[in-house]
C-alpha cells in the first residue's frame, strides 16, 4: 500500500472530528477514533493506541451518526487511510483537485 502523500487526487481538509472504528458489529463492538483529514472521498483516522485495520473497515461519523464503509489504503503507527465507498455527499462542495490547488 502506498504512502498517503503519494496517492491522493484531492486535497483533504484539516479536520478533529470524532469516529467509532467498527470492530464487530454483531456486538457492536467498536473503537473511539478521530479523523484527522477528511474530503468527501476519503480520510486519514488516527487512534490513541495501535489498532489491527481491516482491509474493509466501517467508521460513524460523530455529531452526524453517519456510517461509512471503504478500504483501507495504507496503516503506518497509530493511523490509517480510508477510501470510501461511496463519496460523502455533504462534503463535495468542499472537494479541490491537488492540481488546482497548485
Amino acid at each position: 500500500m502506498g504512502e498517503p502523500e503519494n496517492n491522493r487526487s484531492m486535497r483533504r481538509m484539516k479536520a478533529l472530528k470524532g469516529a467509532r472504528y467498527i470492530v464487530d458489529d454483531f456486538a457492536g463492538c467498536g473503537i473511539d477514533c478521530t479523523i484527522v483529514d477528511l474530503h468527501s472521498a476519503g480520510a486519514r483516522v488516527r487512534f490513541g493506541v495501535p489498532v489491527a485495520v481491516k482491509d474493509r473497515p466501517e467508521l460513524i461519523l460523530f455529531p452526524e451518526n453517519i456510517r461509512v464503509a471503504g478500504k483501507k489504503t495504507w496503516q503506518r503507527g497509530n493511523d490509517f487511510g480510508i477510501e470510501f465507498d461511496e463519496p460523502l455527499a455533504w462534503l463535495t462542495k468542499h472537494d479541490r483537485s491537488l492540481n488546482a490547488a497548485r
